[in-house]
């Protein structure tokens, strides 16, 4: 998240630059990177701080959450191909 002159906040992503640019006053955790993404322009958002063990148990959460809908879809896609 950078702060723009005019005290506006703004959350680059992946396409963000490399360098440069304005201040850097916070972080999202990667685990949320995937909702944010699918916000509209202009949406409200509410951020609240986090520690960096609450972060990485919310990404280890959303892994293990990943794996089984992997799981899941090759055992589906199993049935469909035998």
């Amino acid at each position: 998240m950078q702060l723009l002159p005019n005290g506006e906040l703004v959350v680059l992503m992946a396409d963000h630059q490399t360098t440069g640019g304005y201040p850097v006053v916070a972080h999202v955790c990667s685990s949320h990177i995937a909702l944010l993404s699918q916000m509209q322009p202009g949406a409200v958002i509410c951020f609240s701080f986090t520690g960096i063990a609450n972060a990485h148990a919310l990404f280890m959460q959303q892994q293990s959450r990943l794996h089984v809908l992997q799981e899941q879809c090759m055992i589906q896609l199993k049935h469909f191909f035998l």
